[in-house]
């Protein structure tokens, strides 16, 4: 669709040319009628002939396209988009599935297992009865720990058993899910053999930002939600929590797995916390590179926005280089955080005009943010709803891509600028000697003027075509991919270095105040 539309330069030259011409003709005929001279006319007409400037961009977009498309695999909707990408000044980026790769592993979990014995683990025992599941609950353990919150006080059996409906319920709500963290968890519970089969819940409800509800009917139609805190926060806030000290603990160690950069999804049933699972997301090798070559090679500001809790986005942002950073967003905050940086800086008086701001996603939840922004580009296949609402569309899930396509669309901006100076200089050179100006110092025949026009036009051809050799970068290779604290097995949170309290009196406290009675690090 980008070859038949116009960029902004392309059509103020179209109109320029569509007074220009005519002006010529007009000079050249007046010009000839004073002289009595017709081949005066034709010198002027064919030494002021516009082609080299009107060929200066669509020779240059054309050639654009050829590269974006053969060599680096991708597709932008509208010309305008190459210009306004050559003068971006700030950038947006999302991080789970830009920054990182988007395939997160299970780390750890932890569980409350008193919560499970109150509430799941006699339906759970009769629905696992009755799906023919082995008896013996240690066969059905998680390759990833497992850390029991208050467990010192209940059996091994229910502690076995509140692990294996812990799994099958994870797995259970995300089957329903084509979110990348619920994509891995699912993969994680098929790698677990003889839990039961896992089938959709009923009354699915996504919440955009926060996670999910729905009711499974397997375990006598409890309600049960998934998500992050801000998901615990929406309804049962106030609620009066029958175990403070074990949902404590839970907080506490949800606090630890965020801090060393952990995505941690928390199981809620009627309004109980159940357990958590902390996933992490690698990041790209290639990512740092990206980050420094925009904000150090490109000078641009690099914003990063996500839906991630803030301490696993600080320390992401940490990783690759960000320093700005907007933690725990909604796709409604990424698309204010877009509409911030488009305002003019109010400190310059606004006389710089709107910023220029380019945004980087892949999922349903940068769509908002990917329309809003001047320059929305989707990298790798993205959800469906992200590739129509951006301009750009990177078939590749390569975050050098971009790189690439920025220094691409500068490269062509000055292309296009250096095209226009040399058909510029040619015609107002020209021009002016071949109506007599210099006469008889300087006299241009009419072949003479053909040959200079033919040439002004193969300079224009020759300059678009060297886009073809522009050079993408490549992404660094390196001996080893980095490593973040916690990657093996031995590094891993210190699950057992948490606080444990055998139980507590049932109390009237609410989450929101259990919440805020934790200070994160």
């Amino acid at each position: 669709r980008a070859k038949d539309t116009a960029s902004s330069t392309q059509q103020v030259v179209e109109k320029f040319g569509m007074w220009y011409t005519p002006a010529v003709v007009l000079l050249a005929a007046l010009i000839a009628f004073i002289q009595h001279d017709f081949g005066q006319f034709l010198v002027i007409v064919v030494a002021g002939c516009p082609c080299a400037i009107l060929a200066a961009a669509p020779f240059v977009h054309a050639a654009t396209l050829a590269v974006l498309a053969q060599r680096h695999r991708l597709l932008i909707k509208d010309l305008a988009t190459l210009e306004a990408l050559a003068r971006m000044r700030w950038l947006g980026i999302d991080k789970t599935g830009t920054i990182t790769k988007g395939a997160p592993a299970v780390q750890a979990a932890a569980i409350i297992p008193g919560a499970f014995e109150k509430r799941l683990l006699r339906p759970w025992r009769s629905f696992r009865g009755s799906a023919e599941a082995i008896a013996c609950g240690s066969q059905e353990r998680s390759s990833a720990p497992v850390s029991l919150i208050d467990g010192d006080s209940c059996e091994k059996v229910v502690a076995d058993d509140a692990q294996a409906c812990f799994w099958w319920l994870l797995g259970a709500v995300e089957s329903a899910s084509d979110h990348p963290v619920a994509k891995c968890i699912s993969a994680h519970i098929r790698s677990m053999a003889h839990l039961p089969p896992v089938s959709p819940p009923s009354n699915f409800e996504y919440l955009s930002g926060l996670g999910m509800r729905c009711v499974v009917d397997q375990l006598d139609g409890i309600q049960v939600r998934l998500g992050n805190l801000r998901l615990c926060r929406e309804d049962d806030a106030a609620a009066p929590i029958e175990d403070v000290a074990a949902e404590r603990d839970l907080l506490k160690w949800v606090y630890t797995m965020q801090d060393l950069g952990s995505t941690v999804v928390l199981l809620q049933a009627e309004g109980s916390l159940l357990g958590a699972a902390a996933l992490r997301d690698p990041v790209r090798e290639d990512a740092a590179e990206v980050v420094r070559l925009l904000s150090q090679y490109y000078g641009l500001e690099v914003w990063m926005c996500t839906g991630d809790n803030n301490a696993t986005a600080h320390h992401i942002a940490r990783e690759v280089g960000i320093h700005n950073v907007v933690g725990e967003a909604m796709p409604s905050t990424k698309r204010e955080c877009v509409q911030s940086l488009q305002r003019p800086d109010a400190s310059k008086g606004g006389g710089s005009g709107p910023r220029r701001v380019c945004f980087i996603g892949d999922g349903i939840n940068d769509s908002l943010a990917l329309s809003q922004a001047d320059v929305g580009l989707a990298i790798g296949v993205g959800a469906q709803v992200a590739v129509e609402a951006a301009d750009v569309a990177l078939v590749r899930s390569e975050l050098m891509e971009c790189v690439n396509f920025i220094s691409l669309s500068k490269q062509a901006f000055y292309t296009i600028c250096l095209n226009f100076f040399w058909a510029f200089c040619f015609n107002f050179v020209c021009l002016p000697l071949a109506a007599g100006m210099a006469y008889p110092t300087v006299h241009i025949p009419p072949l003479t003027a053909g040959i200079g026009m033919a040439c002004s036009s193969c300079l224009v051809v020759l300059t678009s075509l060297s886009l073809k050799f522009h050079r993408a970068r490549k992404a660094p290779i390196t001996a080893a991919p980095r490593r973040w604290k916690g990657s093996d097995p031995e590094e891993r949170a210190p699950l057992n270095a948490i606080p444990r309290t055998v139980t507590s009196k049932p109390s009237t406290i609410g989450r929101r105040d259990l919440e805020a009675a934790i200070e994160p690090r």
